[in-house]
């Protein structure tokens, strides 16, 4: 199956050749449901490792006294082009086709999936225990890209094979229980999968060449942080 993918991943990339460029305290965890389509690819429980997430993702919770207790994250995009392997290195042809007429840029990525977090909540919700409480996101979130040397939106999209200058739909529940005694708080935010880039250039004669680099990212679900206060 891996071998299929990436032969498919490696014809979108050959598929560029003869484009020309256009030179542009923490209390019990609960337990957690998802209550509908999605898929839980991140858990974690341990105080120390939530908190760790929180600062790497520069995410600060509503409210100062905030004592995170869990995070989870939820891939809800069906269609998200993401390998079995987070850290696959698609790469174009070292020895390409020559262009015709013009020079070309080629793009190389590395896929790292759901590894940034956006930093605007999407929503929150509050309740005492015992009880169950949950929250949902719908919403269309926009993909986007940055590159130190111009790249158009549409060459970065036919290299990864989707459309960086859209928005995507995120939409989903999650609810968890909440002990007795307890009052927990849900914060919501997006999640994405991101695609570093380096980008080459295809000249006439010679060796192709690296010329700059980026990231795309793209909305692929949403993280959950599950706190007291």
């Amino acid at each position: 199956m891996k071998s299929v993918l990436a032969t498919f991943l490696l014809g979108l990339v050959i598929l560029m050749a003869g484009h020309p460029s256009d030179n542009s305290a923490p209390g019990p965890s609960p337990s957690k449901n998802l209550d509908a389509p999605g898929r839980i690819v991140r858990q974690l429980n341990d105080p120390q490792q939530v908190l760790a997430f929180l600062q790497d993702r520069g995410i600060t919770l509503p409210y100062v006294r905030a004592k995170p207790i869990s995070v989870t994250t939820v891939v809800t995009d069906p269609l998200s082009f993401v390998p079995a392997e987070s850290g696959a290195r698609i790469t174009p042809p070292m020895i390409p086709p020559r262009p015709v007429g013009n020079p070309y840029l080629s793009i190389e990525y590395e896929v790292q999936p759901w590894s940034r977090t956006g930093q605007e909540m999407l929503s929150s919700v509050s309740g005492p225990g015992p009880m169950r409480i949950g929250t949902g996101v719908s919403e269309t979130i926009q993909a986007g890209f940055s590159t130190s040397v111009p790249v158009s939106s549409t060459l970065l999209s036919k290299s990864l094979g989707w459309n960086v200058g859209t928005g995507y739909p995120v939409v989903g529940e999650f609810s968890t229980d909440v002990p007795p005694e307890t009052q927990l708080n849900l914060a919501t935010y997006p999640e994405y999968t991101i695609y570093r880039l380096t980008i080459w250039r295809v000249p006439l004669t010679g060796t192709p060449y690296v010329v700059g680099s980026g990231q795309a990212w793209r909305p692929v679900g949403f993280t959950i942080v599950t706190f007291t206060l």
